[in-house]
């Protein structure tokens, strides 16, 4: 496995992937190739965010992690928001924690002071909050969605 900061010449193959989150993410909405490319096109170009794909030994993408670096809304303090965190389900574990580690030293070293992580409801909450909590992470926040 080899874990690369992906630019956006690597985008189209992070598609699966993207596609796989979206289906457990917002099952009701179609996904959208062309918005996942152009967001992350958008934030790659500017510096606001990265991402990092993790390749297995034959070339695909079979994981990655993306964040968006900024003040946070109260404080001069840089966070980084995760917008999604993937690895393909037989390959988590392992590669879900290094991907996270990764994802940390990415954060830190362009001066974030914290991480904010999400945990989707339709996707094993009470499994992934303690996955969180062994990594010192705390719970900040819920967030609600509505179709209007």
């Amino acid at each position: 496995m080899m874990f690369i900061r992906a630019n956006a010449d690597d985008l189209n193959d992070c598609l699966p992937c993207a596609e796989s989150f979206h289906k457990i993410y917002d099952p009701d909405v179609p996904f959208s190739k062309d918005a996942f490319l152009s967001y992350w096109k958008s934030i790659l170009s500017t510096g606001q965010g990265f991402l990092i794909i993790v390749e297995h030994k034959d070339g695909d993408v079979i994981g990655g992690v993306g964040g968006v670096i900024a003040n946070f809304q109260t404080s001069d303090d840089l966070v980084c928001i995760e917008m999604f965190l993937w690895v393909d389900p037989e390959f988590r574990g392992v590669i879900g924690q290094k991907l996270l580690d990764e994802f940390e030293k990415e954060a830190k070293s362009r001066g974030a002071k914290r991480v904010m992580l999400a945990c989707m409801e339709n996707s094993d909450p009470d499994r992934i909050a303690s996955w969180y909590k062994r990594k010192k992470y705390v719970p900040f926040e819920r967030h609600f969605i509505k179709d209007i």
